[in-house]
């Protein structure tokens, strides 16, 4: 790619590692064109990151926000604590998420079309916002060829109103033998966003475990 003059030393980047809510402040202190960034952080000590993790870096610049994917390529501590990030492939313009998003226990059913019959797969839903919601699956049932991108519907029940909503996978990342599929509801003038928009309302984000 061609030199991004989005980037400057000493800039603010904000650091989400496989879509959690919790975000790490760093400062970028370098990079190669096309190998990797370099970044640094005083408290990264208690940070737990591997190469493996998915990471959003986000940063803002005279006004605009920006975002990109990357991996980690190495960490150290001495002489100061830094790590080092693969260097963006492109860097899009984007937006924070402002969507409110509760924690949940809701059961679920995710149908994904093969031979021309809808195949079920039980499934809970642990999170959602009314753009989406992350879906967690034992290892065992994980569909083979469900990854980035791929199209299904999910159905719950909440409100005492069943839904069933159009979704596209964003990220699949595999913890604790069971897949999590980040997802996003595909049609934004669905009449259930109200139904899930009034439901994320009630919820206090805190305190939610089940509904």
């Amino acid at each position: 790619m061609t030199e991004n003059t989005q980037l400057s030393v000493g800039m603010k980047l904000s650091l989400s590692i496989n879509d959690n809510e919790e975000k790490h402040v760093l400062t970028l202190i370098g990079w190669e064109e096309r190998n990797f960034i370099v970044t640094k952080n005083s408290l990264l000590k208690g940070l737990v990151i591997s190469s493996k993790d998915d990471c959003v870096i986000r940063f803002v610049r005279n006004g605009v926000a920006y975002g990109f994917q990357t991996n980690m390529i190495s960490m150290q501590y001495s002489p100061a604590p830094m790590i080092f990030f693969k260097y963006p492939e492109d860097i899009k313009s984007m937006t924070f998420r402002k969507s409110k998003r509760v924690r949940t226990n809701i059961s679920a059913i995710i149908l994904k079309q093969k031979d021309n019959q809808f195949v079920k797969f039980n499934v809970n839903i642990v999170d959602i916002s009314d753009s989406g919601c992350l879906i967690e699956i034992e290892e065992a049932e994980m569909p083979d060829d469900i990854n980035v991108g791929f199209t299904f519907f999910v159905n719950f029940k909440i409100l005492d109103k069943s839904l069933e909503l159009d979704c596209v996978a964003r990220n699949v990342r595999n913890k604790n033998n069971v897949f999590l599929i980040g997802t996003q509801f595909i049609n934004e003038n669905d009449p259930y966003k109200n139904i899930i928009s009034s439901f994320v309302n009630m919820i206090d984000t805190k305190d939610v475990r089940a509904v």
